[in-house]
């Protein structure tokens, strides 16, 4: 009998991502009295846009076994989590924050989890294996364990050895993608990797040097450029993940329809 869960699992897009790109909504429940939601819009592969709470967004009861859902998973969100707070609070503070040696590894290593908690990764890994689908846990548990068993063959994959950030002050917002790790080769060959951890805050994850004279180097964009970027991240979603786009506000992705549309007529 296969393994199941006993809660609801997001399957590869973390709440706490979602969360500084949701907006708080009061709701009418079933008793009539007022809930408060973080609410995030959000546009599926056909362009069609909705906004759904981020506690059920991407999840799916049982996905994930317990003691994945619990520790292991539950390990690298944290770590990031904090680290995604601190960075925002220093923003928000006017501060420079400090990465250390551990938050690049946490960075890449919630980069890999993007990776391997993906259905086209799955599906590939079910493709290659003759006894996946006849073990008792399903195959995104059976992933995952082998995972946090032999890291290094995905951590190699995605590196990067330092961390900076990109602030965005343009009137339009970073959008997140599900496939959150926004892979981009760079000059040198090398991949460097991009988080949106806000609608305004990019985490760039790079080979690249980000400290000069124990100064941070913080990039910012201009409106063209956040654009291309939001339409590079819902090209690589469509490409290689095919779920959704999420954004805090609805125009952030109206403005991306025609362009998915197009893209999904190739």
């Amino acid at each position: 009998m296969e393994i199941k869960g006993t809660k609801d699992s997001h399957i590869q897009i973390p709440k706490s991502l979602l969360k500084p790109f949701s907006s708080p909504v009061s709701i009418l429940n079933s008793a009539g009295k007022r809930e408060k939601h973080n609410m995030v819009f959000k546009m599926d592969m056909e362009g069609n846009l909705s906004q759904v709470d981020i506690k059920e967004a991407n999840t799916e009861f049982g996905y994930f076994e317990d003691a994945i859902e619990s520790s292991l998973l539950k390990s690298i969100e944290d770590a990031f989590g904090d680290l995604k707070a601190n960075l925002l609070n220093a923003i928000k503070t006017n501060t420079l924050p400090v990465f250390s040696p551990k938050d690049i590894v946490v960075v890449q290593k919630f980069c890999s989890l993007c990776l391997i908690r993906s259905q086209s990764f799955i599906n590939d890994i079910r493709k290659k294996s003759v006894f996946i689908d006849f073990i008792a846990n399903a195959p995104q548990n059976a992933v995952i364990y082998q995972y946090f068993k032999e890291p290094k063959l995905i951590d190699d994959y995605i590196f990067g050895n330092n961390i900076s950030y990109i602030k965005n002050e343009t009137d339009i917002n970073y959008v997140l993608p599900q496939f959150y790790a926004i892979g981009m080769r760079q000059e040198d060959g090398t991949i460097d990797y991009f988080i949106p951890v806000s609608p305004k805050v990019l985490l760039r994850l790079t080979s690249a040097q980000m400290i000069i004279g124990n100064q941070l180097i913080v990039g910012y964009m201009k409106k063209s450029d956040v654009d291309n970027l939001n339409k590079y991240a819902i090209q690589q979603e469509l490409s290689h993940n095919q779920k959704a786009v999420y954004a805090k506000e609805k125009e952030d992705l109206e403005r991306y329809v025609p362009l998915l549309k197009s893209l999904s007529k190739r």
